[in-house]
């Protein structure tokens, strides 16, 4: 995930309404977007919200944007 030869981050929607089921990670750095969907589950929230969301910060939440 860190420029390494392994890494993966899957987010499972609900087909119809889009919300967010779970979050899996794994690889150098996976600490540091795990709990962005963390949050995002526990508050109920939908693909929208990664589609939206502005991270005013430079690290692994780069990958998020490309949903």
């Amino acid at each position: 995930m860190l420029g390494g030869a392994y890494g993966f981050l899957k987010l499972i929607f609900h087909s119809e309404t889009l919300k967010l089921l779970g979050v899996h990670a794994f690889g150098e750095g996976s600490t540091e977007i795990i709990h962005i969907g963390q949050v995002v589950l526990s508050q109920g929230g939908s693909v929208e919200y990664f589609q939206t969301a502005v991270f005013k910060w430079v690290n692994c939440t780069c990958i998020i944007y490309y949903i």
